[in-house]
């Protein structure tokens, strides 16, 4: 009960503040940039998004609500097929990004940022095996704290490189 109750306040505490950094530095950054160099952000962020979303078919959630984790037989299989479909799906938008920026209405600059970012997919697919063998085991501060820092920095130095003038190029 303490774990789960530990674990429920830490996830919580986390998404507020995420909530919270993301708030402030979404509006640091619309208020730094122009609305066109901030809504093409959006068009190719969404674009990963969407390869992210893809990349996870639900492997993790899976193998968390197992009884028994059977093994890392079981967690390598289903991380190797979710950080193959994540390449696949990265290398894709690599490929395919002048498409993508034109399907979306993204400035054609954009290209090269949209296949920048496009390595988040297969990179997002990494964290899965720690993140399956920590939640069975109800240990969230690592999680928390990663994904603190990882909102906090991403605000800050977006921010940063907005005040220095790079455009689309600060969300990198």
């Amino acid at each position: 009960r303490a774990r789960t109750l530990r674990g429920f306040l830490l996830v919580g505490g986390q998404r507020a503040l995420a909530l919270v950094v993301t708030a402030l530095g979404g509006i640091a950054l619309a208020r730094l940039l122009l609305p066109d160099v901030f809504g093409a952000y959006a068009l190719i962020s969404f674009a990963v998004a969407l390869g992210v979303v893809f990349s996870d078919v639900g492997l993790g959630a899976a193998l968390i609500q197992r009884r028994e984790l059977a093994g890392d037989a079981g967690l390598t299989a289903a991380f190797v097929a979710q950080l193959a479909l994540a390449a696949l799906l990265g290398v894709s938008l690599v490929v395919l990004a002048p498409m993508v920026v034109a399907c979306l209405g993204a400035p054609p600059a954009s290209t090269g940022a949209l296949r920048v970012l496009a390595l988040l997919v297969p990179l997002a697919a990494l964290r899965m095996p720690a993140a399956v063998v920590l939640e069975r085991r109800l240990v969230y501060l690592p999680l928390t704290l990663a994904d603190t820092l990882d909102t906090v920095l991403f605000y800050g130095v977006a921010a940063l490189a907005a005040l220095g003038g790079w455009g689309v190029w600060s969300f990198v």
